[in-house]
């Protein structure tokens, strides 16, 4: 029966290993551009698997992704259209179709790094801590964590580019207070989230980007 329980958990964390490691070495050794065309559905297969680990699915969660989504999603009209927010950037055309110069999977991106970020938090540093704020701050900056380490690869895969080339400070800063203030709103939600994938998701992440970084 636990084996059974677990089965979801075993048969994603196999698979996001499988396909992040696959993807990480065709983009390195063999045809970099075949493989990206590849990261859209890769982060939709991503968000699903994470769906699908979440067990029982409750109402709340639904609340917490389209809350996720849509302000990962207006944050990103922002930033591209006005500068206000990360600085002044344009996405490629890898992600599809787009909404005001947003691609529309980006807000899975969004939903899918924060809720990790705020699940590591909470099943793993904090495991039984009820101050919002702290558990706001915790996911905020591994969220930017995330986001600094991601962020070279993205621009070098041309899933984005900045104006001038670099990347400003700012953007982080930002990362880090949206990212911080959807946790405090999870957190607000009185989520108690099992979901086991989610940490293993980042770190899979993680270690695949900075695999990137090294190798390309």
């Amino acid at each position: 029966m636990i084996l059974r329980h677990r089965s979801p958990f075993y048969i994603s964390a196999f698979l996001a290993v499988l396909i992040h490691t696959a993807g990480a070495i065709g983009m390195i050794f063999y045809d970099l551009d075949s493989f990206v065309r590849l990261t859209p559905a890769n982060l939709i297969l991503m968000f699903l698997l994470l769906v699908w680990n979440e067990g029982s699915l409750k109402k709340e969660f639904f609340v917490l992704f389209i809350v996720g989504y849509i302000s990962g999603v207006v944050t990103e009209i922002i930033g591209v259209n006005t500068g206000l927010l990360f600085g002044n950037y344009q996405y490629g055309n890898l992600f599809g179709n787009k909404i005001v110069g947003v691609p529309l999977v980006i807000g899975l991106n969004w939903f899918c790094i924060v809720y990790a970020s705020y699940c590591i938090t909470k099943q793993i540093i904090f495991p039984t801590s009820q101050q919002r704020f702290v558990i706001a701050v915790f996911t905020g900056l591994l969220a930017t964590v995330f986001d600094f380490i991601m962020e070279p690869v993205a621009v070098e895969l041309n899933f984005w580019q900045w104006e001038g080339g670099g990347i400003p400070v700012y953007n982080y800063i930002s990362w880090f207070v949206i990212s911080g203030c959807l946790a405090f709103f999870f957190e607000r939600r009185h989520i108690q989230s099992k979901n086991l994938f989610a940490p293993i998701l980042l770190y899979i992440q993680v270690v695949f980007f900075i695999f990137l970084r090294l190798g390309l």
